[in-house]
């Protein structure tokens, strides 16, 4: 499960632009998103930037207005963030947890794959 940990505005728009995206397609959102992250949060206007980019994916330029002008959707990944700070401990991103273990920062794949055998191992 991804969740969303903002650290700006553009981020957070962003954010709100993967989770409008129909559920089958959010994934390929986030990923169209990332891969592209230095051009659109360079950008001189991120918005239009991103408004270009998801166009790609289908969305139209009222679906990406409306997704912005959504309060509750902002809110609730602001909140989100807030408890990924304070319950969870999380102060950068990337942060995976796996079993309730916390690696911050990019694990090496020797790292991952060692605690994914751990998982497997007790299933």
């Amino acid at each position: 499960m991804l969740r969303d940990y903002p650290l700006d505005e553009p981020a957070l728009r962003a954010a709100m632009i993967a989770r409008c995206a129909p559920p089958d397609r959010f994934y390929a959102y986030v990923d169209t998103l990332f891969a592209a992250q230095e051009k659109w949060v360079m950008a001189k206007d991120y918005r239009e930037a991103l408004a270009r980019l998801v166009k790609i994916g289908g969305m139209s330029k009222d679906e990406f207005d409306n997704c912005l002008k959504n309060t509750a959707l902002e809110n609730k990944i602001v909140e989100g963030r807030l408890v990924a700070s304070k319950e969870l401990d999380v102060n950068s991103t990337p942060t995976f947890f796996i079993n309730g273990t916390k690696f911050a920062g990019a694990p090496t794949v020797e790292e991952f794959d060692k605690a994914l055998s751990g998982v497997a191992a007790k299933s």
